[in-house]
This record gives structure tokens, C-alpha cells and sequence, in this order.
């Protein structure tokens, strides 16, 4: 082959060699790009990975609860606080208990106690009820109070204190006492008699009811 037939054939080479060089150039940049792009993805979530068990990790401080209040802890301490018996994660508040009183007295459901009947007052079928009656002299005045109310019959509630005296109602009558598993007269309403006598005389045709 001559000089001049050689220098024509390279020239028309040379393009097509030139553009598949290229095409594999940049075949090989798009692969290269893809696999930077999962290497950058990958080093950025191993950037944001975080140790099991420990998801409240916010960059160089840890979200724990101490004494009741969410506090941001330095990672190389949340050992000490842990063993300091501060918990992982936010603070969570309690439930809130609300007391729930129906009567007078008992359990709230919460754990503590409803409040009792005022001074004047004693629980009647779980209702406060102001006292008919209040004793607050001897046994013998609180039981004359007594004799009076049972003349004119009704309903009436009778204070803790001790009545005595011989009862003889003479109208229908309903009384209720402040009850009590004592015989303390600052807590329960007691009805005594006189030494050889009864403390109730109900006469035919009368229809008493006592309670407490």
C-alpha cells in the first residue's frame, strides 16, 4: 500500500475509532456515576445509622427521661444516667386518675379516700344529711330531744351521741343514726335505757323504722 492510500484510510478510521472510545468513555462515566451515587447513598446512611435500641439519638446528644423531665444527655454519658436510673426516650406523662365519689366516704378509685359528712351532717344511704337532732348535752337531755321528735313522728336523723331514756313513739316514725361499729358517742348514735327498763315501747297500730 502506497503512503497516500494508507494516510486516506486512517483519516476514516480515526473519526469512528474516536467515537467509540467516547461512547465507551462516557458508557464507563455512567456506570461510574451509578456507583458513586450507592457509595455517597450508602456512606449516608452509615452516617445516620444509629445503635439498636437507641432510635432517640438526635446527632451528638441522647433523648432520655430524668426525674420526670425529658432532658438532651451527651452520648458519652447516657450510661452514667442510666445507671442513675434515667429512662431512654421522652418523658411520658402519667395518667391522670380522677376521684370518683358517689357517696360518703369510701375509696375514690384512685387510691385515696372521698371525704366524710360535715360536722352536723351524717351518710345516709351514701347522701349526707343534716341532722335532725344534735347531741350536745347529757344523755338524758339528748334522750328527752328525742321523746319530743317521736310525739310528732317523720323522719328524723340523729347526730352521734348517746340518747337516753324509754321511747315510746306515738306516731309512725322513721330514724336513722349515724351508725358506727363502736360504742363511741363521738362517732356512733346510741340509744340507751334507763338501769331495769327498755329503750323502745311501741304500742299496737305504730310503725317504727331504726337504722344506723
Amino acid at each position: 500500500m502506497n503512503p497516500w492510500r494508507f494516510d486516506a484510510l486512517a483519516r476514516s478510521i480515526t473519526p469512528l475509532r474516536t467515537c467509540r472510545f467516547l461512547g465507551r468513555v462516557a458508557g464507563l462515566g455512567a456506570v461510574s456515576s451509578v456507583a458513586f451515587l450507592a457509595v455517597d447513598s450508602t456512606s449516608a446512611g452509615a452516617g445516620k445509622r444509629q445503635v439498636a435500641g437507641e432510635h432517640n439519638v438526635r446527632g451528638k446528644k441522647v433523648i432520655m427521661s430524668v426525674d420526670g423531665e425529658t432532658v438532651h444527655v451527651p452520648r458519652k454519658k447516657r450510661k452514667k444516667f442510666v445507671a442513675r436510673g434515667a429512662k431512654r426516650g421522652k418523658c411520658h406523662a402519667e395518667p391522670v386518675c380522677t376521684p370518683v365519689c358517689t357517696g360518703c366516704g369510701g375509696p375514690d378509685g384512685c387510691g385515696g379516700t372521698c371525704p366524710g359528712c360535715a360536722a352536723g351532717t351524717i351518710c345516709v344511704n351514701d347522701t349526707c344529711r343534716a341532722c335532725t337532732l344534735t347531741c350536745d348535752d347529757t344523755p338524758g337531755a339528748c334522750g328527752d330531744a328525742l321523746k319530743a321528735g317521736l310525739a310528732e313522728g317523720g323522719t328524723m336523723y340523729l347526730c352521734p351521741g348517746t340518747y337516753e331514756g324509754t321511747f315510746t313513739p306515738t306516731a309512725d316514725a322513721e330514724i336513722y343514726g349515724a351508725g358506727g361499729d363502736t360504742d363511741d358517742p363521738l362517732s356512733s348514735t346510741i340509744l340507751v335505757a334507763p338501769t331495769n327498763s327498755r329503750v323502745m315501747s311501741i304500742t299496737t297500730g305504730i310503725s317504727l323504722l331504726l337504722s344506723g
